[in-house]
């Protein structure tokens, strides 16, 4: 099993994200901003919550300043260059944007896997950047605690997207992976 930048409890992913946000708007100066969001990260609020309150942040960043947030060693402007690359039609992107609304629909992206990971059993490699905000430092502790026969491989120059800020380490340690697995 190889996990990349996982979120295995979606309401503590999106309170990080809301952290991160809140810190990206001070540094802005918007700091009236910043002062209304950060109730999400200093009270609690159930994750259905947090989340759309997620989804109302990111309108407050102009052009894609939001993608600061995901991003540690690369622009902005590069991961859009590399998204264009590979020619992904609109229709896949719509796709992705019908996906994520029937999942809050459904609801049960609000529900915690945490309690799910001593019964996985197979080998696992989880890779993430030191910088994710997703995976966030209390479900990274919960894995490392509760994981059988997991491996986790740290990308000291990443956030979010590892195998596009480190991909050469990236690509290296998934194949040690899959060899010896």
């Amino acid at each position: 099993m190889i996990y990349e930048a996982p979120s295995f409890d979606i309401g503590l992913s999106a309170k990080s994200l809301m952290k991160k946000a809140v810190c990206l708007l001070e540094r802005d100066e918007r700091k009236d901003v910043a002062m209304l969001y950060s109730k999400y990260v200093n009270d609690s609020y159930p994750s259905k919550a947090i989340w759309k309150a997620l989804a109302l942040i990111y309108n407050e960043f102009s052009g894609n300043r939001k993608d600061y947030i995901y991003l540690k060693s690369m622009e902005p402007q590069e991961l859009n260059r590399i998204y264009d690359s590979v020619n992904v039609p609109d229709e896949f992107w719509e796709r992705t944007t019908v996906h994520i609304r029937n999942l809050e629909e459904e609801g049960l992206i609000f529900e915690s896997l945490l309690p799910i990971i001593p019964s996985v059993t197979q080998a696992s490699l989880v890779l993430h950047g030191q910088f994710d905000p997703v995976f966030c430092d209390q479900q990274r502790n919960i894995f490392i605690e509760y994981a059988s026969k997991a491996k986790m491989i740290v990308f000291e120059e990443s956030a979010h997207f590892p195998r596009l800020e480190e991909p050469e380490k990236y690509t290296k340690e998934v194949i040690n992976f899959i060899l010896k697995n």
